[in-house]
């Protein structure tokens, strides 16, 4: 783990370097965790008619592939209807989101830049997301997760790009995301993988 503030001033610098700045959603700008578990277990009681025992862990994410795992015999149209109900009682929980001071000011700062969100959330939940932190405008991109854009999201973020040798900073909190922008060209030396910092 890194000092936060000493990671701060390390981002920061980095940032004023870059000229392309993507920042993820949920877990880098926003921890949403305990929102997006409200929502989900709301959905999987609704659904299934029954009292499943379902417990927050924090830096664990509730997703489709997690459903899947802790509760038995659930079929694919049962986590369709949960993951489409979960979608839609997501703004009863959008208080229980909270901002993550260092990244909305690093945000902030590079206004100047090319701003990208890059999420593998929905718009419409992204979309509440921002808006309820005032950050809707800050981005002079947005990637998301669509039935009409399944590509992952730096694949798409790399074919929106101009070619060339723009430099880039990526901050992301994924393993897996941070797997997939790597094989999509974006250096190791590009990406801050915000969990390693003491919040």
């Amino acid at each position: 783990m890194v000092d936060g503030n000493q990671a701060r001033e390390e981002w920061l610098a980095k940032a004023e370097r870059a000229e392309v700045i993507v920042f993820d959603l949920d877990g880098t700008l926003v921890d949403s965790d305990h929102a997006n578990f409200l929502a989900y277990k709301d959905a999987v009681m609704f659904v299934l008619s029954t009292q499943i025992e379902i417990d927050f862990t924090p830096g664990t994410r509730i997703t489709r592939e997690v459903l899947e795992e802790i509760i038995p015999g659930i079929t694919d149209k049962q986590i369709e209807e949960i993951a489409l109900l979960k979608e839609r009682s997501y703004h009863k929980y959008l208080s229980e989101t909270k901002a993550i001071p260092r990244l909305i000011e690093i945000v902030a700062r590079v206004q100047e830049k090319e701003v990208v969100l890059a999420t593998n959330s929905r718009r419409c939940r992204a979309e509440m997301l921002l808006n309820h932190h005032g950050l809707i405008e800050k981005f002079t991109r947005k990637i998301y997760r669509d039935a009409e854009s399944q590509r992952d999201k730096y694949v798409q973020l790399m074919a929106e790009l101009p070619k060339g040798s723009m430099s880039m900073l990526v901050f992301e909190n994924d393993e897996k995301a941070i797997e997939s922008a790597i094989a999509c060209g974006i250096g190791i030396d590009q990406i801050i993988d915000v969990r390693r910092i003491t919040r």
